[in-house]
């Protein structure tokens, strides 16, 4: 059995991974999700698909290999707008997940990615290419608290005590100041054709907020609470989008 050429090396918890995961989804590419388990156990490259770092998410196509989810997300735009993949090209038969059944799998014609049934072909149609300044901005920011969050939480899981150190103390101020700062600007979050209900008007900006906000409130990071605009764009987005929710951390391992 020939093994897709698409696989995203990864675990199912990772917003990091999932950022690639959800452009995967909304292109309708076939490709073989790879589940690594818990990342913070990982002792060699080996185990995290040969990234040296030990960290996913890694892309292999054919004898490519990609680390970054914004570059592995640039890498994706690229091969489908240049025609190098489509949803019925980039896989010759089915594949297993290592740890699961996860595998993602399309019939669909290429004039219908996106997920919203527009025939019309459009570049870079999520704007993960774009130069937009706020878009960048907000962008480094959501990667900055995901970052922080992610040292919390592997720390915790080798019983660091995170809450008597002041450098894991900087990164929860840090979170919380990027939440505030991304709620006070809550109406440029949410200018990405809102008033539109389709999946092909949503941006990478904000499936960078979806898997940032949902890995927050799935492991209870901080209180959400003092941020009601961000819960009002998340699940804006996730009305226009449903795709997005088929790797929410709430589906994949619910709790």
């Amino acid at each position: 059995m020939t093994r897709p050429l698409l696989r995203l090396i990864s675990t199912p918890l990772s917003h990091f991974g999932r950022k690639p995961q959800a452009l995967l989804d909304l292109y309708k590419l076939n490709y073989a999700f790879i589940d690594i388990g818990n990342v913070a156990l990982t002792k060699t490259p080996s185990e995290a698909g040969n990234h040296p770092l030990m960290k996913v998410p890694v892309l292999e196509y054919g004898d490519m290999w990609m680390v970054e989810s914004d570059h592995i997300a640039g890498y994706i735009v690229d091969l489908v707008d240049s025609g190098k993949l489509s949803n019925s090209s980039n896989c010759s038969s089915k594949s297993s997940n290592n740890n699961s059944n996860n595998n993602h799998n399309n019939s669909n014609s290429r004039s219908n990615s996106g997920g919203d049934g527009n025939n019309d072909k459009q570049i870079d149609r999520y704007r993960v290419w774009t130069r937009d300044v706020f878009d960048l901005n907000a962008r480094a920011i959501m990667n900055g608290i995901m970052t922080d969050e992610v040292k919390v939480i592997a720390a915790g899981r080798h019983q660091v005590p995170v809450r008597e150190y002041s450098y894991f103390n900087k990164c929860y101020d840090s979170v919380k100041n990027g939440l505030q700062w991304l709620e006070n600007n809550h109406e440029k979050l949410s200018s990405s054709s809102s008033s539109s209900s389709s999946s092909a008007s949503i941006t990478y900006r904000d499936i960078h907020l979806v898997c940032l906000y949902e890995h927050l409130l799935y492991y209870d990071f901080v209180p959400l609470s003092p941020y009601p605009q961000l819960k009002y764009t998340v699940d804006s987005v996730n009305y226009r989008c449903p795709t997005l929710q088929q790797t929410s951390p709430f589906v994949v391992k619910p709790k």
